[in-house]
């Protein structure tokens, strides 16, 4: 009884790190597809996305777009940046309390 209830757990763990996995990877596809089109996949707001910068090169990773609106940031694949890659760069999140 003891073996079985160790070897479920661990395909049970097998099992839900396999279903992270591909839940992520469809919430950057659908992230992605709405990029593309200029819309945070945040807040929803169109043409507010603008690319990062904070004028010092190498700090954020190429290709990341903030959004105007929300402050929320997001690499070209669309997964969302760190908080503390982009903190700085966005005056929306600046205004947030920490």
């Amino acid at each position: 009884g003891t073996i079985l209830l160790l070897f479920l757990a661990i395909f049970g763990l097998v099992f839900f790190v396999a279903t992270g996995h591909a839940i992520r990877f469809v919430a950057h596809l659908l992230a992605r597809g709405l990029l593309k089109k200029d819309i945070c996949p945040v807040c929803r707001a169109e043409g507010t996305l603008e690319p990062a910068s904070t004028g010092q090169p190498n700090e954020i990773e190429a290709g990341t777009r903030l959004c105007r609106a929300c402050g929320a940031a997001y690499l070209a694949t669309g997964a969302e940046a760190e908080d503390d890659m982009v903190r700085y760069a966005s005056p929306a999140r600046q205004a947030a309390p920490a």
